[in-house]
């Protein structure tokens, strides 16, 4: 049986990646983490990009604003950003989470009753499972009061509408792997490529073909031998450390 031409593991960057700083870029989207856990990488929006849902409840208007944060330096700045955005506000109420296995939380009622606005929202976050993530909702008074009861279930249906409007892809362990093939091979390889559960990123033609895949880890070894069969052991398989993607 061929063996396989595996030029070994390790950390290397794939083009399109690099391209994308490796946090894959959705218009708004906030990725969600994976059943099994692990590190959760929202897009980049921008500095000043974020997403927002807003309703009017007894004359008061809410506004979720939601954005992808990575630092508790990065939350309050948009905390900032939104207070200064909303400064004729009686409210911007916030919370946030940061990190993945034992997750930063922050939370703040900005004024509302204790208990009844930065908790709701952080219960929000913490009920979806995404992590990395801030949501501040401003509130502009209507002159109504809407009790203890009525402040929670604002700020929850806030924070849920502006999670709502977010795209959110489940992530899952994989492998980069470059695979590297004369054109004589490139048929064969493609058609397994193209039948197999994997993502091509880029494919690059000079005077050889690469690809560049992301495999999940579960399909790893079933896509290694088949293109080293396929290839004769002639193509040139690079595979990198296992990663959330």
């Amino acid at each position: 049986s061929s063996v396989a031409n595996v030029a070994g593991t390790g950390s290397f960057t794939i083009p399109m990646m690099k391209k994308l700083g490796y946090r894959k870029e959705f218009a708004g989207a906030v990725e969600a983490a994976s059943s099994t856990g692990g590190q959760l990488m929202p897009p980049v929006m921008g500095a000043a990009a974020f997403l927002m849902a807003e309703f009017v409840e007894k004359k008061s208007r809410f506004i979720g604003q939601i954005k992808p944060v990575y630092s508790e330096e990065e939350a309050y700045a948009f905390v900032e950003q939104i207070k200064k955005k909303h400064y004729d506000a009686r409210h911007n109420c916030f919370a946030f989470s940061i990190g993945d296995e034992m997750p930063l939380l922050r939370f703040s009622d900005d004024g509302e009753p204790q208990g009844t606005a930065g908790k709701p929202i952080l219960e929000v976050i913490n009920g979806s499972g995404i992590h990395n993530i801030c949501i501040v909702v401003t509130r502009y008074f209507g002159g109504t009061l809407l009790g203890t009861g009525g402040l929670v279930r604002a700020y929850t249906d806030a924070a849920k509408e502006a999670l709502g409007n977010c795209e959110t892809k489940r992530k899952q362990r994989i492998y980069p792997i470059k695979v590297t093939t004369d054109y004589a091979d490139m048929g064969k390889i493609q058609y397994i490529i193209e039948s197999a559960d994997v993502r091509v990123v880029d494919k690059v033609f000079t005077d050889e073909v690469v690809f560049w895949l992301e495999v999940p880890v579960d399909s790893k070894d079933k896509l290694v031998v088949a293109i080293t069969e396929a290839s004769g052991a002639r193509a040139v398989i690079d595979i990198g450390d296992e990663i959330f993607g």
